[in-house]
């Protein structure tokens, strides 16, 4: 018979067996040993002319679509270093709340997930602690490349593909429909349910590997945060133009109606490609039906200034995630 609720500490063996390793059915034939029980790793096959890439993302599971995000996250960001993703390893933590059911339920998702994309489940580790109040799923995504990631020159093209706040907006769609659905019509709200399939940037990674690019995939802490970021860690400085920076107009009305930055909202599915020949760049891109665009360009001072009209001024260090600090808010809410 099964208890109710979880035990608290590393799930048990039935447990394990029931609810989590019977998603997770074998999968590409890079992976030689699969997750199980009396194993505590998976085994890759390794190309000689390769290298191992890892990304990895926590993510409360606050919302549906939460757990979709995350793995998108994950891929973006082994697509930016040129990667091709073999599988995805889950730490799941549990609230001391929950059920086997939600163990279940989330092992069961992320499968669905990885199989949706041609991936392999890569196994992972499941406990329950009073240290959360919402499950939380660490994942880790592996994949290989080619070589070290190409870092931007002085002198180099800033494009931003497709649209900012995309990921931000598919979550509070998912989130708030109730709410939304009072204030916005069904097309309205169908436009920006569709944006979920543009999370991914496997494309625009694949097009900006082809040309020697640097490449950043925008996450949590939006646009800003991710120029920043990028040029942080290259050394770089920068001018861009903050009219150029494109957003849908579902998110300009649902972030008003929140009260959210869209540019400081989580962004998975824009990408930035730093390049030479942005003007060719960008035409490969819209002919494979992604909208693309040039931002600025890079320079040798570490200033990083943003231009709209006769404004200047400098971008500031990244800010919290504006959907991150809403969702935290509410939670603070309910349980007062």
């Amino acid at each position: 018979m099964r208890e109710k609720f979880m035990q608290k500490g590393k799930a048990p063996y039935n447990v394990l067996k029931r609810s989590v390793l019977r998603h997770m059915p074998s999968g590409r034939s890079e992976v030689l040993l699969d997750a199980g029980v009396g194993k505590s790793s998976s085994v890759l096959s390794c190309k000689e002319d390769g290298v191992f890439v890892m990304s990895c993302a926590p993510v409360a599971l606050s919302g549906k679509e939460m757990l979709f995000c995350g793995v998108l996250r994950c891929l973006n960001h082994l697509a930016a270093s040129g990667a091709e993703a073999v599988g995805i390893s889950d730490q799941i933590i549990l609230p001391p709340s929950a059920q086997e059911e939600d163990l279940a339920q989330i092992t069961k998702q992320i499968q669905q997930i990885c199989s949706s994309l041609s991936l392999s489940v890569l196994g992972g580790h499941t406990t329950v602690s009073q240290g959360v109040t919402l499950p939380i799923a660490a994942l880790t995504a592996v994949g290989y490349a080619r070589g070290v990631p190409v870092s931007p020159k002085p002198g180099w093209d800033l494009v931003l593909t497709k649209q900012i706040g995309m990921e931000g907006t598919v979550l509070l769609v998912s989130e708030r429909e109730r709410d939304l659905c009072r204030r916005y019509t069904d097309d309205f709200l169908a436009g920006a349910r569709e944006m979920k399939s543009l999370l991914s940037v496997a494309e625009e990674a694949a097009v900006g590997a082809s040309f020697g690019a640097s490449m950043y995939s925008l996450s949590e802490g939006g646009v800003l945060a991710a120029l920043w970021n990028m040029m942080d860690g290259a050394g770089l400085g920068m001018e861009v133009d903050f009219k150029s920076i494109p957003i849908r107009q579902e998110t300009v009305e649902i972030c008003e109606f929140y009260r959210l930055n869209p540019y400081q909202m989580t962004s998975a599915g824009s990408f930035l490609i730093v390049t030479e020949d942005a003007q060719t760049v960008i035409e490969i891109l819209e002919k494979a039906g992604a909208r693309a665009g040039r931002l600025g360009v890079t320079k040798s001072r570490n200033a990083r200034v943003i231009t709209s009209g006769e404004e200047v001024r400098y971008l500031d260090r990244p800010a919290p995630d504006e959907l991150a600090l809403w969702q935290a808010g509410r939670q603070e809410k309910t349980s007062s």
